[in-house]
């Protein structure tokens, strides 16, 4: 019965520290929820005040973004133009060709009458 006693009384000593260092965890972890939430809501209004906050530069980054569109605009506008004026006159030149052919046909079978009286 002694020794039934003595671990029993062991055991509700070690139950005992048990529970005083759970309650000491919990107050622990309490505090260190309160300082995190402390933490949030100072970062979050913080946030909220750098949200509202316009940079310096962004004036400038705009103004800036404004022209370069515009410039794109014009470029796209003569590339435009150059295929256009590109394509017409490679129309131009295979008109002027065909022409040519037309008006002159032994034109282009002179050069080879030329190279055969030659090589006789």
């Amino acid at each position: 019965m002694i020794l039934v006693s003595i671990l029993s009384q062991t055991e509700i000593q070690r139950v005992t520290h048990i529970l005083d260092n759970s309650a000491s965890d919990e107050a622990n972890l309490e505090m260190k929820i309160e300082k995190k939430k402390a933490d949030l809501e100072r970062n979050q209004k913080r946030l909220r005040s750098l949200a509202n906050v316009r940079p310096a530069f962004m004036d400038d980054y705009e103004k800036l973004e404004r022209e370069l569109s515009q410039q794109y605009e014009i470029y796209i506008e003569k590339h435009r133009n150059l295929s256009y004026l590109e394509h017409l006159l490679e129309e131009h030149n295979k008109v002027e060709q065909n022409q040519m052919e037309v008006s002159h046909p032994l034109h282009n079978v002179l050069p080879y009458y030329k190279i055969q009286s030659y090589t006789n």
